[in-house]
């Protein structure tokens, strides 16, 4: 199968050395090698991209694996399928239009497209990667880890565009403030000493 997950994004030694961790932290740091983020135009320097957040999803993810002992097929092909949506569900395939923000039903309907493809055997359409058990468990925890916390994960990922309107009526002139009425003028007293320059000449002649 030409688009299969099994081993796209983990190889099986990378599966293996993944085994020999035993604590989270290294668990993390070989996790942060293994996949790789492209440059996305919604980060920059100043504010970079939380990968902690992802990296701490995919170690949730590898626990889940330990803890129903799936061999590094199972484990390669369920690592490189939260990341195939990872990429696609957070624009961070180098998209710059916001317009095709994917929702949450259009991720989910990738994702059961995706754990049917390697849960069928039929070649060369599909591969049966996954059993019966595991498809439900798989959905289960998918359900109730990533898709619950999706548009969490959306609002910190993608940034939201705010639009403002004000409405302005057509053609529209403005009043003329009215003025203030005359009893409200300051009066200022002229003092006999002073003489314009009129009644200066006047007496003059």
């Amino acid at each position: 199968m030409t688009d299969s997950l099994l081993w796209r994004y983990v190889t099986e030694e990378q599966v293996l050395d993944l085994g020999l961790h035993h604590t989270a932290e290294l668990i993390r740091e070989y996790l942060e090698q293994i996949f790789s983020f492209p440059p996305s135009p919604l980060f920059t320097r100043s504010t970079p991209m939380p990968k902690n957040l992802l990296l701490d999803m995919y170690m949730h993810l590898y626990a889940f694996i330990k803890q129903n002992e799936f061999p590094s097929e199972k484990a390669s092909t369920l690592l490189g399928l939260l990341h195939s949506l990872v990429l696609r569900d957070m624009l961070l395939l180098g998209e710059k239009d916001l317009r095709s923000t994917p929702t949450i039903s259009s991720s989910f309907n990738r994702f059961q497209a995706l754990i049917l493809q390697h849960s069928v055997e039929r070649p060369p359409m599909s591969m049966g990667i996954f059993t019966a058990s595991d498809v439900n468990l798989i959905v289960e925890y998918i359900t109730n880890s990533y898709y619950r916390h999706f548009h969490l994960y959306q609002s910190i990922f993608i940034p939201h565009t705010h639009l403002s309107i004000i409405q302005v009526s057509c053609m529209e002139i403005n009043r003329i403030k009215p003025l203030p009425p005359l009893q409200l003028a300051i009066q200022h007293q002229v003092s006999p000493q002073q003489n314009t320059p009129s009644e200066s000449s006047h007496a003059a002649s």
